[in-house]
């Protein structure tokens, strides 16, 4: 083997530390020290290519199913900022980052993803990330509201990071960073894994899951979002679903598992909420009704969006075929730097792209989660990989409905990731396949 292909195989080799690196980065502070991400990302990235062209002679670890749909979207993608960009759509261009660059970036990347080992330490890195961000956030409220004084000092780690509390006197808190878009699947990741993996296999680390656990329901109450609270209330739903399409015997161990976890999970809930009570004095009455629309300052935001839907359908209307075009905006402007993006992120890609480009990114997502279920009904091995992994991707995509996490670089993980997993198992059962036939 040449040296390297001894350097890029060896598994505590400095470019594997640089890909987890870039990981938890993108997971701890979205959107900030973006040269120093984008020069990690070089590294790995070539890294990856040498690692094809040198030592596997040209083979990628990559799914001939998995390339075929990067082209098929970076062309869809291209074309439809093509069009934008002759129907004068102002982000056009500034879109191609998230509907070419990035999908083939991220292909890249999901080629390094070799071992089962990797899987397994990209899972850590999340519930690492969770617990830093989680933290974090609970000691900057706390401090920022007068009750941490016995820390002399700003925790402001990133100054430029947008995160803001507020105390209402009505009894409930909001807390907004662009660490809660983290949360919204490393949450329920952490939930699922603790359903899916039996407890005794992982003592330690199933202590530490229910550590984080309570640390992000205690984020979930100071936040006061309704999002996450829909998504806590779906999370055995989701859990139970994807676990019905397993082999019976493992089947009736989660349903145990995920029910007696959903219940602790309440009871936590409860608990935090008196600890917040006697801090905050909250008031679950007026909590309850900052989760409704029945709270003024929640129905303007809902008015608001709903006449951002009413612009981006009329809008639709005019073409609705093949829309006006990524980057294309409506005369509602949301943001006068980013004219094309809109909280409603769906019913913006309706409006960009049509009906056409509509069902092709549809077409897409749907074939991720089919898959999934495919690979859960075949292999008991991944599929302790995969459930975790797509009830998190899903409850993000559910987000995302309301949010347009999508358009980052540092959240267009959560939709690769799950493709990660499936071209793992597509290469690995492969080449499973070619060694029994040659036998």
């Amino acid at each position: 083997m040449s040296i390297s292909g001894k350097i890029l195989n060896f598994p505590n080799n400095i470019f594997l530390y640089v890909g987890y690196s870039l990981f938890f980065l993108m997971l701890t502070v979205p959107t900030q020290l973006r040269e120093v991400k984008l020069i990690l990302l070089v590294l790995i990235c070539t890294a990856i290519l040498i690692d094809c062209i040198y030592c596997r002679n040209g083979n990628i670890f990559l799914h001939k199913k998995i390339f075929m749909w990067t082209l098929f979207y970076s062309a869809i993608g291209s074309l439809f900022i093509f069009w934008g960009f002759i129907n004068d759509a102002p982000g056009a261009i500034r879109v191609s980052t998230v509907y070419v660059i990035w999908p083939l970036t991220f292909t890249i990347l999901i080629a390094g993803i070799k071992s089962e080992k990797m899987i397994n330490s990209l899972m850590r890195i999340i519930v690492i990330a969770n617990i830093s961000i989680c933290l974090y956030s609970l000691l900057w409220t706390l401090k920022t509201t007068g009750y941490l004084t016995i820390i002399p000092f700003d925790i402001n780690i990133f100054d430029t990071v947008h995160q803001s509390v507020s105390i209402y006197e009505a009894g409930y808190s909001r807390y907004n960073s662009p660490w809660m878009a983290i949360i919204l699947f490393s949450a329920p990741f952490i939930f699922a894994i603790l359903c899916i993996r039996p407890k005794q296999n992982h003592s330690f680390f199933y202590w530490i899951l229910w550590i984080t656990t309570i640390i992000n329901l205690s984020l979930v109450i100071i936040s006061g979002k309704r999002i996450l609270l829909l998504i806590i209330l779906l999370l055995p739903i989701l859990v139970l679903f994807f676990s019905y399409f397993l082999p019976g015997h493992q089947k009736r161990g989660i349903i145990k598992r995920t029910i007696g976890n959903y219940l602790i999970i309440f009871l936590i809930l409860i608990v935090i909420y008196l600890i917040f009570g006697t801090l905050y004095e909250y008031n679950l009455g007026n909590m309850l009704k900052n989760l409704t629309l029945f709270d003024d300052s929640v129905r303007n935001i809902e008015n608001v969006r709903y006449e951002q839907f009413e612009a981006l359908i009329n809008g639709w209307l005019q073409n609705p075929i093949l829309g006006a075009g990524h980057g294309a905006a409506v005369d509602l402007v949301r943001s006068e730097k980013y004219r094309w993006a809109y909280e409603l992120t769906y019913v913006a890609l309706l409006y960009q792209v049509g009906l056409v480009g509509f069902m092709a990114y549809f077409a897409g997502v749907t074939w991720i989660f089919w898959m999934a279920i495919k690979i859960i009904k075949m292999s008991d091995r991944m599929a302790q990989h995969m459930i975790p992994v797509i009830v998190g991707s899903l409850c993000f995509l559910i987000a995302n409905s309301t949010n347009p996490y999508l358009v980052t670089f540092d959240y267009i993980w959560v939709v690769f990731y799950p493709i990660g997993l499936i071209n793992y198992w597509l290469v690995d059962h492969q080449q499973r396949v070619y060694k029994r036939d040659r036998i």
